[in-house]
């Protein structure tokens, strides 16, 4: 233990945060939203929001639409609770996230609220090529 009184991680711990994760006692942050520089001007409790978010999706709290796409329900309500924050700020945060790109809100007309699919921010993995008629074969493959 360390003069705070909270515990290092050690080797071996991996495990049980990876259970953390995946029981929303821990919020996941994709590293593109640091390194991305389409990224770096986004407020960070924005980029908190949105970790929060695919926390509530790693939980399974949100819903598929017709499409099976990731949906939540989040009312501002449930941001400013989850910041301690006014109305004002939550909508800022939210609104960052899809000025952004990270979601899309769709409203569902006056009094039914809205729908925030949130978009995946971590890449595909790129095809590592071991030589040149590689890239010809990948080439021919896409275009």
């Amino acid at each position: 233990m360390n003069k705070d009184g909270l515990p290092y991680f050690f080797k071996g711990d991996i495990g049980r945060l990876a259970r953390d994760i995946s029981s929303d006692l821990c919020v996941i942050l994709p590293g593109a939203i640091f390194r991305d520089p389409h990224f770096i001007d986004v407020p960070a409790e924005s980029k908190l929001l949105y970790g929060h978010m695919l926390s509530e999706y790693l939980t399974k709290k949100g819903i598929t639409d017709v499409t099976n796409r990731y949906y939540l329900k989040m009312p501002l309500k449930s941001i400013e609770a989850l910041f301690g924050c006014c109305h004002t700020s939550a909508s800022k945060y939210l609104s960052a996230l899809a000025d952004y790109g990270y979601v899309d809100k769709v409203s569902l007309g006056k009094g039914r609220g809205t729908n925030i699919y949130v978009k995946n921010l971590i890449p595909e993995p790129v095809p590592v090529l071991s030589s040149y008629s590689d890239l010809r074969v990948m080439h021919s493959r896409t275009g």
